[in-house]
Parts: C-alpha cells; sequence; structure tokens
C-alpha cells in the first residue's frame, strides 16, 4: 500500500507540467504526420510508469474507446509490442492512438507519474487535468 502512495506522487515544481500545445502537436507529428489535432476533442496522454490505479484505469479506457475519433490517445514509454499485449492489436493501429515508444511526452514534461486528460477546442487547450487515484474514474467516465 506504501509503494502504491509513492508511486502515485507527483514531483513537480510550480507549472513545470503546464500543457504546451506544441509538444502536442510535434508527437503526433513524429508519429502520425497526416493527423490533425484539431480533430479531437479530448487527448488521453498515459505514461507507462507511475501511478499504477491510474495507469490501468486509462489503458483500460483506451482498450475500451479506441473506436471514437474525437478521443486522442498518446501511450508514452512503452513499446508497441508492449503495448499490443495490454491493449490489443486493433487499438494500436487506429490513427488516434499513438505509441510514444521514444517517451516525447516526459521528455517534454507532459506528463510525470501519471495520465493527463486534455481538453481541446478547436485545437487549443481548453483545461488540463491529471488523473490521480481519487479523480480517475470519475473523469474518464465523463469524456466518454
Amino acid at each position: 500500500m506504501v509503494f502504491t502512495f509513492l508511486s502515485c506522487q507527483t514531483n513537480r515544481k510550480g507549472n513545470e507540467f503546464e500543457v504546451n500545445i506544441k509538444n502536442i502537436s510535434t508527437i503526433i507529428e513524429n508519429y502520425k504526420p497526416h493527423t490533425n489535432i484539431g480533430q479531437y476533442k479530448v487527448m488521453l496522454i498515459i505514461p507507462a510508469k507511475g501511478c499504477d490505479s491510474c495507469i490501468k484505469g486509462s489503458l483500460d479506457f483506451v482498450r475500451n474507446n479506441y473506436q471514437k475519433e474525437h478521443l486522442g490517445f498518446i501511450i508514452s514509454g512503452l513499446s508497441r509490442r508492449e503495448l499490443r499485449l495490454i491493449v490489443g492489436d486493433e487499438s494500436i493501429n487506429r490513427s488516434n492512438v499513438i505509441v510514444d515508444d521514444l517517451d516525447y511526452a516526459h521528455q517534454f514534461k507532459l506528463i510525470d507519474v501519471k495520465p493527463k486528460v486534455i481538453f481541446l477546442q478547436k485545437g487549443k487547450v481548453n483545461n488540463a487535468i491529471e488523473l490521480t487515484a481519487l479523480n480517475s474514474a470519475t473523469t474518464l467516465q465523463d469524456i466518454n
């Protein structure tokens, strides 16, 4: 129990993890060059390591919602092979699912140890919510 609590702690200073739309666009362009960020209403960025309960719930959400084109997913720090075993072949081959195996989301400080839900409006960030063990289920349910 102590390990789970510690792994859910975020090490950040001020607005260090403030969402930069240019960084999200760079990740998308790197992996899916013909995809426009403006087509998404919500982006879910998921780290490979960190808050286990938050990450598991987020990956389950991807598995059950990848077919919804208004949702974009960036899964950072896992290889395609690893992710295929977790969420399935069909989901990782979709244009709205990006396998960030080079871990750009961490490098650009978009995420730390918790997934982040980014609400977009006309290709610009409207709001961002970092998922925690307390808000994960309700936040994911609300964006569905």
